[in-house]
């Protein structure tokens, strides 16, 4: 088996997911210093995190973040076309480093509660 680029299907979502986590920024910018201008604290952010809406676009912001960095790095390690042996190492440690902060982020985004204050 080769490992091959991802191809057309994979160029669009590295498109997509790029402007996805663009409007993603400007909104989490814009809550966090014009909405609620002044200290970002962990209740402030926790109290967000409490609201499923909140919890669902932080977790959106990391299934894109982690795709659009996977295939970003992939792109670039398949660019300088390295041995096989070589593309396999690469592909395992991104897939490694990829679920692991899937399931991190998820476990993060979701077990926070609010500190209702």
């Amino acid at each position: 088996m080769i490992v091959k680029k991802p191809g057309m299907p994979g160029w669009y979502w590295q498109r997509i997911t790029g402007g996805i986590l663009a409007i993603g920024m400007i909104v989490h910018f814009w809550v966090q210093h014009f909405v609620n201008p002044g200290m970002v604290t962990f209740e402030i952010v926790s109290n967000r995190l409490a609201m499923p809406s909140w919890k669902i676009f932080d977790w959106i912001l990391l299934i894109c973040a982690i795709w659009h960095g996977y295939f970003g790095i992939w792109n670039i390690i398949s660019d300088y076309n390295p041995k096989k042996i070589t593309k396999y190492a690469w592909i395992t440690i991104l897939w490694i480093i990829s679920i692991f902060g899937f399931i991190y982020g998820t476990w993060v985004i979701f077990s926070i509660k609010g500190t209702g204050g």
